[in-house]
Formats: C-alpha cells, structure tokens, sequence
C-alpha cells in the first residue's frame, strides 16, 4: 500500500513540475531572464567595488557579534541580548559558518541575498501587469531601478542582512498571494503565511506588512460586497 502511495504521490509531483515548467515557459521568455539576470550581474559588480569602502557599520557590527556568539554556542536572549527575532541571527551565523569572519564575505553573502530581491522584484511586476502589452518592459525597468537606485540603500543592501531578509520575505509573500489570485489554489495562501512569519521572524516591523495585506484583503471584501468573505482564505 505504502508503494502504491509513493508511486501516486510521485505521478503528482511530476505532473505538478510539468504543469508550473509550461506555465514559466508561457509566461517568462528566455529574452527577459537573460535580460534581468544580466542586471542582477551588473548590481553585483558595482557592490563588489564598495563592499571594502566603509568600516563596520554601528548596527552590522552589533548583529555580526551576535551571530558569531552564537556559533560559539552562546546561548541567545538568554547569555546575550538580540534585539530582533532570531531567523537574521541565524541565517548570518550560518554565513559565518560558510565563509568566516572576514567582512569582505559576510557582505558578499548579503548581496546575494539582495540579488535574490532584485529578480522577486522583476516577477512581482510581471505577474502584476501579465496582460499588459509591455509588462516584460516594465517588469525589467522596475528591477533595474531597484537594482541602481543611488541612494543610501545601495551601500546598505552590502552592510544589512536585516533589510535583505525583509525584503526578500514580503516580495515573496506578495507574490505568493498574486498567484492565488492568477490560478486560485489555495496552496499559495500556505505560501503567504510561509513567508509572512518568515518576515516576522526576522523583523518585529515587518507586522506593517502583515497588517496591510489584511487591511487590503478586508477592503477588498468590502468594495466587492462579499460581506461573508472577510478572510484570506475565502475571497
């Protein structure tokens, strides 16, 4: 019985793969991965050039230590005080695991995780403006933007693991909830509170975000009269 399930199971997850592979293949051309990959590149390269032109930073220094206690078994919230969640402790004691303590690396790895955000971003857009005529156009200009924005946040996407993960989270959780709208299963919901307590536990501030996508799914609800579907789940 038991491989008999297996085997159903198996059928299911390959037909699964075939189904999302034509429906990325349909929707992302080869063009436009290429193109947004070739930003991504870009962004890592003008990164690589500033991540030894600043000394630790106040905040990157505080949440660098306390990573590293932890990898030397320091015990958290209990022998050290963190003043965040604990998911952005470990994911940088992980790094340090990786690569050690050398800031060069570390701020390497943050960017990676920055990159990560530049091509969520490019999908959130082109899942947001599918059928518009230039929404691959659109989707590229708004990654490229984030990617080259000159502001302070590009010295800060190298030195804050914080900010990354943030980001990386709720780009997730917003296109996790766009795909439940696009294809209607509720799996994508799992998906959102996945990665909504992702966000949380990396960050107290990121209820912010928590709360705005319930304020919208409310709204929602209410401008479309579904009175008795005030809910995530039955929209």
């Amino acid at each position: 019985m038991y491989r008999v399930n297996l085997c159903r199971i198996g059928d299911i997850a390959t037909q699964n793969y075939v189904r999302i592979k034509r429906g990325l293949s349909k929707a992302f051309s080869q063009r436009e991965i290429f193109s947004v990959f070739s930003i991504m590149m870009i962004a890592l390269f003008l990164r690589i050039l500033i991540l030894d032109r600043r000394p630790f930073q106040s905040d990157e220094s505080i949440y660098v230590y306390s990573a590293y206690a932890i990898t030397k078994g320091v015990v958290p919230y209990r022998e050290i005080f963190l003043a965040h969640p604990p998911l952005m402790y470990l994911v940088d004691s992980l790094f340090i695991q990786i690569v050690g303590t050398n800031i060069i690396f570390l701020r390497l790895c943050n960017t990676i995780v920055y990159l990560l955000t530049i091509f969520l971003t490019y999908i959130m857009v082109k899942l947001l403006l599918e059928k518009h005529q230039r929404g691959g156009i659109l989707a590229l200009l708004s990654a490229a933007i984030y990617a080259f924005y000159p502001s302070y946040f590009f010295i800060l996407s190298t030195t804050s693991l914080l900010e990354n993960l943030l980001t990386l989270f709720t780009l997730s959780s917003v296109i996790a909830y766009i795909q439940f709208h696009r294809i209607g299963n509720r799996l994508w919901l799992f998906f959102v509170g996945f990665f909504m307590s992702l966000a949380l536990l990396s960050v107290f501030r990121a209820i912010l975000f928590v709360i705005s996508i319930i304020l919208f799914v409310v709204l929602r609800n209410l401008w479309h009269r579904r009175y008795k579907s005030l809910s995530l789940i039955h929209i």
